[in-house]
């Protein structure tokens, strides 16, 4: 549905295509932001977060750069917002996104994503692992376990009582 929409926008005259280009990511920003700012059905939003992150991989990957850009974008904005859940929420989908873009160059196909998006996004998640919340340390912490396909070790719980310094 959401692919049938971005077509919509493709189909547009070429004066018209970045005006409506641009109102169609501050509608899904606007409905984006509702999803990121409270910690309520938290599996649900996990769904839509990993959902965005694959569709947003898969269409940078298929020579559509837009909604990667959109992501990060939104990522970065929203990394330093004053709400701990949104903090929280916006590792969550960085997370996502940089597991989704992880895997093998293969001849002639671009599956990994690119260094500068990787490096911004990384970057979101080390500013993220000093935060003052300890749920958002966290979901760095998990984000970063499951991008390098790694066990939380037994003592999780006693490292994220601990300072972050430590």
């Amino acid at each position: 549905m959401l692919q049938a929409a971005f077509n919509k926008v493709d189909e547009q005259g070429e004066t018209n295509k970045p005006k409506i280009k641009k109102i169609f990511f501050e509608k899904i920003e606007y409905r984006l932001c509702f999803v990121v700012e409270s910690l309520t059905s938290i599996d649900n939003r996990r769904r839509i977060f990993r959902f965005l992150a694959k569709f947003s991989v898969n269409q940078w990957r298929k020579g559509v750069p837009d909604f990667i850009d959109f992501v990060v974008r939104f990522c970065e904005e929203l990394s330093f917002c004053e709400d701990p859940a949104v903090r929280q929420n916006i590792c969550t989908l960085t997370g996502f996104v940089l597991g989704e873009g992880r895997g093998h160059d293969v001849i002639g196909t671009a599956r990994v994503l690119s260094v500068p998006i990787r490096q911004k996004l990384y970057s979101i998640l080390l500013d993220r692992q000093l935060d003052k919340s300890s749920a958002v340390r966290r979901e760095v912490i998990l984000s970063v376990a499951d991008i390098q396909d790694d066990e939380i070790p037994n003592d999780f719980p006693e490292a994220l009582e601990r300072s972050p310094k430590d």
